[in-house]
């Protein structure tokens, strides 16, 4: 059995889940244990805002160049 420990901030009914692809067809079992501290209203603000870089190309010399 494979256990993977990860922490987030609940803001609405969605969890994302890192490494999704390694746990996809699995069964798996899922505990949740909530804190007594929340959130900041301004994190929830922010967590609206989701970009996904994977497809942008990155080139360390050219970005340590400029």
């Amino acid at each position: 059995m494979q256990a993977i420990t990860f922490e987030a901030d609940i803001v609405s009914e969605f969890l994302r889940i890192p490494n999704f692809e390694q746990l996809k067809n699995k069964h798996v079992k899922v505990v949740i244990e909530a804190s007594e501290t929340q959130i900041s209203d301004i994190d929830s603000c922010f967590d609206r805002f989701h970009y996904d870089l994977a497809s942008q190309p990155f080139n360390r010399d050219e970005a340590n160049a400029r």
